[in-house]
Parts: C-alpha cells; structure tokens; sequence
C-alpha cells in the first residue's frame, strides 16, 4: 500500500508567495517554471543559486558560460527559471545583476525538489484555480472512489488483525551448508 505524504500541498501561488509582496509575479514566474524543469536539473540550480546565496559578493557565481558542455548537461531545460530568477544573456553568458531574489528562490527550488518530476507534471496540469493558496486541498485529500463491494477492506481489516503464524505453522525446508549452492 501507498504511503500518502503529510507534507502541504506544493503549488506556484503558494510557493510564490514565500517570495514576498512584491514579488508576486517574479515568484509565480519561478514556481511555474520550476515545475516543467526536470529533478536533476533543479538539483543543479540549486547548487548553483546556493553558491550565489553564500557569495553574494563574488561575481564569478553569478555568471553561467552558456556555451560550455557543462551548462548545456546541467541546465538544459532550465532557462525559463534562469530569467525568473533574474539572469539575462550577455553575450556568451548568463549573468545575474541582481542577487536580491536568489534566497527566496532557493526556497521555491527547495519545494520543487520535495516533488518527484510526476508529482510536478500533476502539479502544472492542475488548472491555476484547483490549489488555492489559502487551503491545503490535494488530490491526496479528495474523497476515494467508492464500490458497493467491501469486500476488499474487510480482507485486508482480517488480515491486519490477525496473528502470525506460529514459526512451527511455517513450512519450510530446513537449510544446511550441503543445500547452499556455493
């Protein structure tokens, strides 16, 4: 049996709203484009924005050389966060001018990387009005399809409560050294 998770509800206008008043539209903007990138390439933003976050100063963090290999691995896909966050193309590079908004988009990245890449597809399939951000509605939360057949639940109710079988109700073979194949 699925385990479902106690976490809240993942969705752009909430997690967009961690970016604060002002930035509505620039946290809607990242929250939306975090859900079409893939996990692995999240993960590599996030190192990535992690390094801006502790060396604010540094600008060698804040530049990403579009036309390496390692870009082109890490980060395809990635763009439409790249501009969310603030990065504009200057030549051959991506730079990041303005490093105000890197903490907040570490946490929006920090909630898509809760998701699996299945749970984000779920996510922006959803219509914008299905997850207000004031409630904690989930599809984990709407009410199960029922049967008439209760059947199931009351096997599985059995078969929860019921004891174990005594180690002697158990038949198996006993096991010596000459029956291991090694």
């Amino acid at each position: 049996t699925a385990q479902r998770s106690t976490a809240p509800v993942w969705s752009p206008r909430r997690a967009a709203s961690s970016m604060g008043a002002g930035a509505g539209s620039a946290g809607d903007a990242v929250a939306r484009a975090l859900l079409e990138t893939p996990h692995a390439t999240v993960q590599h933003l996030r190192k990535a924005l992690q390094k801006i976050a502790d060396n604010p100063d540094e600008p060698r963090y804040r530049r990403l050389k579009t036309t390496s290999k390692l870009f082109a691995e890490r980060f395809s896909g990635a763009g439409a966060v790249l501009d969310a966050v603030g990065f504009v193309a200057d030549g051959e590079v991506l730079v990041l001018a303005d490093a105000s908004r890197v903490a907040d988009a570490l946490t929006l990245v920090d909630e898509r990387l809760a998701l699996s890449d299945v749970e984000a597809a779920a996510r922006r399939a959803a219509p914008t009005n299905a997850l207000p951000m004031d409630t904690d509605a989930s599809p984990a939360a709407a009410p199960m399809d029922t049967d008439d057949d209760d059947d199931d639940l009351r096997r599985a109710l059995a078969l929860s409560t019921a004891a174990a079988p005594a180690p002697a109700e158990i038949n198996l073979p006993p096991i010596s050294a000459a029956s291991i194949n090694w």
